[in-house]
């Protein structure tokens, strides 16, 4: 099952089920399928190969605990995080988050090597979308337009913190100010710095909250 979409830059959040049939289950950063697929006999280039074509891997995932060293060497390959519950999922949680997923997408997951690859990428995309939701209410309160949250989200998947990431955004932005930054973006400079110094103050207020 794919689903077509952008796929310049595109930050994926990857299931594995390695084996001599490998599930591979790849889902934007918003939880959403582009690729839900089984291979039987398909080495590690491969699988590197096949998601590279999607996207840029930024989480590695598993249901199992503890980590295949096949899911550990693809992660390595992409620099990417690595996502190990716990405890391996049952397959009774399994089958509720396939379920789950499969109402709100319209899929029909019945392959077990995808349940159990799919299975994983949503617990790993479920770990971090409070954060994400987090960054989505803070941009939300902003009467701004010099910040891309998309740059922000992939700072915290990558395992930074949201105060850290929006001040990483910040600082990116007063840099360019000294650079002189392309004024028809904005129409007076007063404006924008303005904004900085509105974002700046959220950014305090955020980490006072957390």
């Amino acid at each position: 099952i794919e689903f077509k979409d952008k796929k310049i830059e595109r930050r994926l959040i990857v299931g594995i089920d390695p084996g001599i049939e490998v599930g591979i289950s790849i889902i934007d950063i918003y939880g959403r399928p582009i690729l839900l697929t089984s291979k039987r006999s398909i080495d590690r280039d491969e699988i590197i190969s096949l998601i590279s074509k999607e996207g840029k891997a930024v989480i590695i995932a598993t249901d199992v605990n503890p980590l295949p060293d096949t899911v550990k060497k693809i992660a390595s390959k992409f620099n990417a995080r690595i996502y190990v519950p716990e405890k391996s999922l049952s397959v009774d949680e399994k089958q509720k988050i396939i379920e789950e997923f499969s109402k709100i997408y319209k899929v029909k997951i019945d392959n077990p090597h995808i349940r159990d690859s799919l299975a994983a990428a949503v617990k790993a995309f479920n770990e971090i979308e409070s954060k994400l939701r987090q960054i989505e209410s803070f941009i939300s309160r902003l009467d701004i337009d010099i910040i891309d949250e998309n740059k922000i989200y992939y700072c915290v998947i990558e395992g930074g913190t949201v105060s850290e990431c929006i001040e990483k955004e910040i600082d990116k932005y007063l840099r360019k100010d000294e650079n002189k930054i392309n004024v028809k973006q904005y129409r007076i400079d007063d404006n924008l710095e303005l904004q900085i110094r509105k974002l700046e103050e959220e950014n305090k207020n955020l980490k006072t909250e957390l």
